[in-house]
């Protein structure tokens, strides 16, 4: 049962403490020394708790806004308190932001307009390549040349393609960076993916007939390797493949008191 104010108000301060459930992983924490809003979620596996101010300066209808607009953060594939720290940063002249920081704002930015999946895609890619190298370096620091080494560095293990689409990433995030004032300009701009990745040899396979197409989706659904892969063909795919077959099959389906053509 969701909190009340009278519930609020009337909840003694106590030497052990207590927790009173409101919704959504909301609680109000009531202690010895006062009454503090927290939030537990998970993000990336892992459990967080974050604390959403203190009770009364802080009264349920704020926290509880307060709640709503992080959690439309974690639902965009976003950790709400990296989050806040990018927030925090930005309105302190002295901070440095780092790529990390940056990156992850900018991605945020993209969530009203990019599916939820795409943004999920775009973090991981991140999260996997660049953050380890150069997350925690100020994005004012980062030179081209350490962004080509990284770039390289995937190449190298015969990822071409995330490499190139990395590097488009991290330029969007200086462009972003740029445009927000978090930096004075963008070292970023004239590196172009050609420029810098080797030249990749494309082989076409040929196409499936109809006849083989049933045995492939079966294949796919039983696929277990890189989920980008199996995931490459969609529920609106499937649907339109349905459709193709469903055709196919009527115009081979002899007609009343005819010939199939």
């Amino acid at each position: 049962m969701p909190l009340s104010d009278t519930a609020c108000r009337n909840a003694k301060l106590t030497e052990k403490p207590r927790k009173l459930a409101d919704a959504d992983g909301m609680y109000l924490l009531v202690n010895k020394s006062g009454k503090y809003w927290r939030w537990d979620f998970r993000f990336a596996t892992k459990r967080k708790t974050m604390a959403l101010g203190v009770y009364p300066e802080v009264s349920l209808l704020q926290a509880r806004e307060r709640l709503q607009r992080n959690r439309a953060v974690l639902a965009s594939g976003i950790d709400p308190m990296a989050h806040r720290a990018i927030t925090k940063n930005s309105s302190d002249q002295g901070a440095v932001t780092t790529f990390e920081l940056l990156a992850r704002e900018w991605l945020l930015h993209q969530a009203g307009r990019w599916e939820p999946i795409t943004l999920q895609r775009a973090l991981a890619s991140l999260e996997a390549n660049i953050f380890p190298a150069l997350g925690q370096m100020p994005a004012a620091a980062i030179t081209p040349r350490q962004v080509m080494d990284v770039i390289k560095t995937i190449e190298m293990r015969g990822a071409a393609e995330i490499a190139s689409r990395v590097l488009q990433r991290i330029k969007s995030v200086y462009r972003y960076g740029v445009t927000h004032q978090h930096i004075s300009s963008n070292p970023m701009v004239d590196l172009v993916p050609a420029d810098i990745l080797k030249p990749r040899r494309v082989n076409h396979r040929p196409a499936l007939s109809a006849s083989e197409l049933p045995h492939f989706i079966r294949k796919l659904d039983e696929y277990a390797g890189n989920a980008q892969t199996s995931n490459g063909f969609g529920e609106r795919d499937r649907v339109a493949f349905g459709r193709h077959l469903e055709g196919s099959e009527l115009a081979h389906r002899p007609a009343l008191g005819g010939k199939a053509p």
